[in-house]
């Protein structure tokens, strides 16, 4: 029994140092890893919030820019794609009311037509009163409005009745 009494001691005087550091080391770097830890994620969040201020400026900036070119130029549309209202006969029906651009393409197109009907109209009126000519100059009016129509003056000047 003597024999293995000196082997216990110098067993423990062995494992005691090797568990010694690991015990006092291993808090260290845990609560540095947690600090770096939360100042890079607090660093990122100001980063986002950065960001996110910058995305707004920009946002209220061309807002801005869109109100001033509306001011300069009211036929151009705004931030939503409306336009300034226009007469009745041009109007575009749209959800919230008549609206029209600058060049609307239906409200000329009808005031073309009412010109070209009015044209035919006074042509075939002045053939009818004058009993000379032929209704070939009605077809011409309608289709070419107020070329034929000028045409059809010009021809008739040489008609006139001696």
């Amino acid at each position: 029994m003597k024999r293995r009494f000196p082997l216990i001691p110098a067993l423990l005087a062995f494992l005691v140092p090797l568990a010694a550091p690991a015990q006092s080391k291993s808090p260290e770097p845990r609560l540095d890893d947690a600090f770096r830890t939360l100042e890079l994620h607090s660093k990122e969040l100001a980063l986002e919030d950065q960001k996110a201020r910058l995305a707004f400026d920009v946002e209220m900036r061309k807002l801005a820019l869109a109100e001033r070119r509306m001011a300069l130029n009211p036929t151009s549309p705004g931030p939503k794609g409306r336009f300034p209202k226009c007469p009745p006969f041009m109007a575009s029906s749209v959800a919230d009311g008549p609206r029209c651009p600058a060049f609307c393409p239906l409200g000329l197109l009808a005031v073309c037509a009412v010109l070209h009907l009015l044209l035919a109209w006074w042509v075939h009126d002045d053939i009818k009163r004058r009993r000379i000519g032929s209704r070939i100059w009605v077809v011409m009016a309608l289709v070419t409005g107020l070329i034929g129509t000028f045409v059809y003056a010009v021809v008739r000047l040489g008609d006139r009745p001696t």
